[in-house]
């Protein structure tokens, strides 16, 4: 399988692993090299599956506007943004 048709999650574990292996085993610098250039590319398509996904969202917005996604531990930020902008929700 190639990693395009990877789930986000297979790939996510896929580069969860080897991070672990590069941590944990004695590995030489030519498998090393190896390794991370394909944890770059699995990097890469979590990148775009989370890219597609939000556009996803977008378009599902029921209300038709583009709304920037906030980081759910920056509720703050959040809720002072709203108060800003005089939103009664």
């Amino acid at each position: 399988m190639s990693n395009n048709e990877l789930s986000f999650e297979q790939a996510q574990d896929q580069l969860e692993q080897l991070i672990n292996k590069l941590q944990n085993d004695d590995i030489g610098l030519e498998q090393s090299l190896k390794m991370y250039e394909e944890g770059v590319k699995l990097s890469q398509v979590c990148t775009q599956k989370l890219k597609d996904a939000e556009q996803q969202i977008k378009i599902l917005d029921k209300n038709n506007q583009e709304q920037d996604f906030v980081d759910r531990n920056n509720q703050e930020h959040s809720a002072t943004q709203k108060q800003q902008n005089n939103i009664p929700f």
